[in-house]
């Protein structure tokens, strides 16, 4: 799964136009194909020391929820306003995903020994990650069960903001945010979650909100 998880980004084509993006048009233009795969091996390196400073839950689903729907670049990011944090889930099926809470590590923690937390999503929580995976930037589709057909056609591709549902997007506690659950301190009530566009792990920067997953 951390393997998946390490390359998933850098599997793309739109992985081409995200390092234009990030070195600016000035220097992308000087750049060629030989130029993008050497960033894939960079990128590779540097998610996975990336990922020993993240926190990671599994997900699951249980109806009435929707199933998780994955787009084309198996990833949805999210980002947790109050708290200036950064999520990504990866759908490995309709019925289970992973959450990776970044830059949140205490000491102590090993991710490669398993996940920190099991977490059972509500019907709200699991709308707030499938528009998430909708409005990644730069998908090209989107890839869900036949059942949950009507869900998916009601999707809008837009810019938003999600507020968490009054009891918050899980089954069973009363956690009122995403990611409370790879916090010291619990969150308080009301907070917000979008997706934001993706940039590089190299290029992280703790005053800027993208999500630096490419």
């Amino acid at each position: 799964m951390l393997r998946h998880v390490q390359a998933q980004s850098i599997r793309h084509p739109d992985f081409a136009r995200a390092v234009h993006e990030h070195v600016g048009e000035v220097a992308g233009a000087e750049l060629g194909p030989d130029d993008i795969q050497a960033q894939r091996q960079r990128t590779y390196q540097d998610t996975r020391a990336w990922m020993a400073r993240a926190r990671f839950a599994v997900l699951r689903h249980r109806k009435p929820a929707q199933r998780f729907l994955t787009n084309d670049k198996g990833y949805a990011p999210l980002y947790d306003v109050p708290r200036d944090l950064r999520g990504v889930v990866f759908p490995l099926s309709g019925l289970v995903a992973v959450l990776m809470v970044v830059e949140v590590a205490q000491q102590g923690d090993n991710y490669e020994q398993g996940p920190l937390a099991e977490r059972t999503l509500n019907s709200k929580g699991m709308e707030i990650i499938n528009q998430a995976a909708w409005d990644t930037v730069g998908i090209r589709c989107v890839i869900g069960h036949p059942d949950d057909e009507q869900a998916i056609a009601a999707l809008t591709a837009s810019y938003k903001t999600a507020r968490m549902p009054h009891l918050g997007p899980y089954q069973g506690n009363r956690e009122l945010g995403m990611f409370d659950w790879a916090c010291p301190v619990p969150h308080r009530a009301g907070f917000q979650m979008y997706p934001r566009t993706p940039r590089p792990p190299s290029d992280h920067r703790g005053d800027d909100p993208a999500l630096t997953l490419l």
